[in-house]
């Protein structure tokens, strides 16, 4: 639909059934579109403005809903669908923000969502024909715009707004707004708590002791750099072609969230892509949420981006990663410039985040070692004039720093004890690069720990990522005195990879240090397999960041140790297994995560009599081929 930028006092007919009507003091652009089975509306009508939305004192309304056509029109028995859209622009002075600049619109599933020349983000959700939310319909005999109060609704009463003192655009303050975005991200609540019922049934599914494991696995793409090649693409002006992309939910989320914000994306064979980027500075404004399923990384990854460009997006997923804390990303972020419009209770999604104007280049140290919160605050300060230093008193996984200077921008690591201070120089251009995906190590996990339990096991795990800040758990247990023989180291994309051959061996109990967690906090679930069948007693140390995975891991962890019969125990936060023989048998709970799955679905394969999960569904996140390559080796499901 194209904007028809109005001149003067004039009135222009929108073809048949529609005006738009211009008062030029304030710069009202009017439409009303109408859908009937027969006859012509001879009167101009206005009503049912349900939503008002400012930003940079430019006023947005939007309305829609059905209606008799017996209340205007003579003829009973007849339904009229009515499209209201009406821009204020206020009398602006000096302000500059004035809607005659402005070029179009989008509309999305009643969400519309731009003025692209005044880079102004307009989130307004068309509530009437949901929640009723209505003003009294009238019929003006003047052609003048009236405005009526809205009545207490039951979206009023469900998210205690006080929408009354908001009826008309002479009201709108700061208030205003506030309580707007509320009742929109409460109607957006709504909607995705009905989408969430309607979701595939659980898929429960069991593992049983098996033979020998034998054969080569390569397992999929590494989650973290697959998450980074979609972003980092979009974020250059060019095509990025990238092999061997883990072809998962989660990464695909991310990559659909980058289609959103302006880029191309497409397939071209199995695990190969090609991203074509609008560059740092340009991208466009989401048509309606970006919706994130389960993948933590890809949400807080993107906060950043958007968090650096003046531009808003609301992000949401499904129940799992609504239960995460965003707020470790956001609170940089608005140090940055960046404003927290709505979220959900305690930082969480849904949140719709409106990135800077101007983004400002900080120095931030962050409060615990994370990958995620240095990569956020990296990405928004690519678009940040000046640098932007991120300090770690613990390094955690680097790749965003060594892709980020694969595609051209200055960025410099310096070690700082046992940590690093990252410093990045801002608005560079980003050039499109090649990136070779390697083996995800935390995935390549859970065929190495099957093969070590299962007795008389020799395998070979193929081209996995030996990156030193991702190796924490082949380095426990190689001290747990797993037969682990590294073979081929090379170099791929820039990473350090290798073939690993992994024979099935007697492990013992050892102590894993706290400052050893950030290079394998994903992989603790499966460790903790691992030393259910080791002799002895392993104490996993300062385990606090899997209480804030996809799931409560700790808790997910200890519950299903207690289902296999495992004895330990939690101090704090730490976890100690007593290993040795494992019974098994029981049921676990996943709670959507697919780690704390396929750890269990592993067990089984070790345990007298073997494991269950309430639900694999959620594998296909970051492992989309476990079954049938676990299987292929000789791992026994059913």
């Amino acid at each position: 639909m194209r904007l028809i930028r109005p001149r003067g006092e004039e009135v222009l007919r929108f073809l048949v059934g529609g005006n738009i009507a211009v008062n030029q003091s304030r710069d009202i652009i009017f439409f009303v579109l109408f859908l009937f089975e027969e006859g012509v509306i001879r009167r101009f009508v206005v009503f049912h403005l349900n939503i008002v939305i400012s930003r940079n004192r430019s006023l947005f309304l939007g309305g829609f809903d059905l209606v008799e056509r017996d209340k205007f029109y003579p003829r009973r028995g007849h339904r009229l669908l009515v499209f209201v859209f009406v821009l204020f622009g206020r009398s602006l002075g000096s302000s500059g923000h004035a809607l005659e600049n402005s070029s179009a619109f989008w509309a999305d599933n009643r969400i519309f969502v731009q003025i692209e020349e005044l880079r102004t983000a307009v989130l307004t959700l068309s509530l009437s024909s949901e929640f009723r939310l209505r003003h009294d319909a009238h019929i003006p005999d003047t052609g003048e715009f009236g405005f009526q109060e809205a009545p207490v609704s039951r979206l009023q009463r469900r998210c205690q707004c006080n929408l009354a003192h908001v009826s008309t655009p002479h009201a709108l303050d700061d208030t205003s707004l506030a309580v707007i975005v509320r009742a929109i991200h409460c109607a957006e609540s709504e909607r995705a708590d009905v989408l969430s019922q309607s979701h595939s049934p659980a898929e429960p599914l069991a593992s049983h002791q098996a033979g020998p494991l034998r054969g080569r696995i390569r397992p999929p793409g590494d989650k973290s750099i697959s998450h980074r090649a979609f972003i980092l693409g979009l974020l250059c002006r060019g095509a990025t072609p990238v092999e061997g992309l883990l072809e998962g939910d989660d990464v695909m989320r991310t990559g659909t969230a980058c289609r959103a914000l302006g880029a191309q994306i497409n397939r071209i064979g199995e695990g190969r892509w090609v991203i074509q980027g609008v560059g740092v500075g340009a991208l466009l404004n989401p048509l309606k949420t970006l919706d994130f399923g389960n993948a933590g990384t890809g949400t807080r990854l993107m906060m950043g981006v958007v968090g650096g460009h003046a531009i808003t997006a609301t992000f949401d997923g499904d129940a799992s990663l609504r239960s995460r804390p965003m707020r470790r990303i956001l609170d940089p972020l608005a140090l940055i410039g960046a404003q927290v419009l709505s979220q959900a209770a305690g930082g969480r999604c849904p949140i719709v985040l409106k990135g800077a104007d101007v983004p400002a280049p900080i120095s931030y140290q962050t409060p615990v070692a994370s990958a995620q919160i240095k990569s956020a605050v990296l990405l928004a300060g690519l678009n940040a004039p000046g640098a932007t230093t991120v300090i770690e008193t613990e390094a955690s996984r680097d790749h965003t720093e060594k892709m980020l200077a694969h595609f051209g921008a200055q960025v410099e690591s310096v070690v700082e004890g046992d940590g690093r201070r990252i410093t990045l120089h801002g608005r560079a251009e980003l050039r499109p690069s090649p990136v070779m995906v390697p083996a995800d190590p935390s995935s390549a996990a859970f065929p190495i720990v099957a093969a070590l339990i299962c007795p008389g096991s020799d395998i070979v795990v193929e081209g996995m990522m030996m990156n030193p800040l991702r190796t924490g758990l082949l380095t426990t247990l190689l001290e747990m005195g797993a037969r682990i023989e590294v073979l081929d180291e090379r170099l791929e994309g820039g990473e350090r990879v290798a073939d690993l051959r992994v024979r099935s061996s007697h492990l013992r109990g050892v102590v894993v240090p706290a400052n050893r967690a950030p290079s394998m906090i994903d992989e603790y679930p499966i460790l903790a397999v691992a030393a259910a069948f080791a002799q002895g007693e392993t104490s996993m140390l300062g385990l606090h960041e899997l209480r804030v995975k996809e799931s409560d891991r700790l808790k997910a962890v200890a519950t299903g140790l207690d289902a296999a019969g495992i004895a330990h125990e939690i101090l704090g936060d730490d976890l100690i297994v007593l290993g040795g023989s494992v019974r098994g048998g029981g049921m676990v709970s996943t709670h959507l995560d697919h780690r704390i799955a396929m750890s269990f679905l592993v067990m089984g394969i070790g345990a007298k009599r073997g494991m269950a999960i309430d639900d694999c569904s959620m594998i296909a996140t970051s492992f989309p081929s476990f079954r049938r390559d676990m299987s292929r080796l000789g791992a026994n499901f059913a």
